[in-house]
């Protein structure tokens, strides 16, 4: 990667960054301006796939629907289509509450969820990409712990709670089964970037294969389908498979 590629990456990353810290700041109280901290949330987003598709020479043409990004980021990591939805609702938010209208300004879990959406995002698509082209803000944080939440299926066939001891990092799935295969499978996620987007890959991989099938998806299989990971977060793909094991092991043991 040549050095004008690297930097232009790192300035979409930067201004990703600058519009979560952004939406950040316009969020918080005692005082906070939700109409404006919400359009920032989906341009953190927009910014962050865009820099995704840049490091990818990826071309796109000049839009705000996130959905869109998302479709063009696929076949370079197919972990993306667990974001279609968080894609989804973000996208309006380029233009709602910008000018007058029926509503002047989202309701307040409404902008939590966006900032919970934009934040995940954010730090999944920086888990993805090579540290050389990180914003030196992120840069001198590569520890700060956060998290990345999905709604957990309400009662499970199968869950499973798993934490690496060294770093922390700590992994809840849960699995619905229907006719010997996932139907469905959840997760809640407390780490580092790469903690969250083995968790996102994990669940895509697993969902729809059957218990055998599910179970040959390995720590090497979760980190192929990212595109690679730091050898230094390979921990991070050894825990969510380990999860997706246990969790499936739940459900067996519950047969008997």
């Amino acid at each position: 990667m040549d050095d004008a590629k690297r930097e232009l990456v790192q300035v979409w990353l930067t201004k990703a960054l600058s519009d979560l810290t952004s939406a950040k700041k316009l969020a918080a109280e005692p005082e906070p301006c939700p109409d404006t901290a919400i359009y920032h949330c989906q341009q953190a987003g927009e910014k962050v796939i865009k820099a995704f598709l840049v490091f990818h020479d990826q071309p796109f043409e000049k839009t705000h629907d996130l959905t869109e990004l998302v479709e063009l980021a696929l076949p370079f990591s197919p972990a993306f289509a667990a974001w279609r939805d968080a894609a989804s609702r973000l996208t309006p938010y380029a233009f709602d509450f910008r000018y007058p209208g029926p509503r002047i300004e989202p309701s307040r879990e409404e902008l939590h969820g966006a900032l919970a959406d934009a934040t995940a995002l954010h730090d999944f698509v920086l888990a993805l990409l090579p540290e050389a082209v990180h914003p030196p803000a992120t840069a001198r944080q590569p520890n700060s712990n956060i998290s990345q939440c999905e709604d957990e299926i309400e009662n499970p066939d199968g869950v499973a709670t798993v934490q690496d001891p060294i770093c922390g990092d700590m992994m809840r799935i849960t699995i619905r089964v229907k006719d010997g295969r996932i139907e469905d499978i959840k997760f809640k996620t407390l780490g580092c970037a790469a903690a969250i987007a083995t968790s996102s890959i994990t669940t895509e991989l697993a969902k729809g294969k059957t218990l055998e099938e599910a179970k040959q998806i390995t720590r090497l299989s979760v980190a192929e389908a990212l595109g690679g990971l730091p050898s230094n977060k390979m921990h991070c793909s050894n825990l969510a498979a380990e999860g997706l094991h246990k969790a499936i092991e739940d459900y067996l043991a519950k047969k008997k």
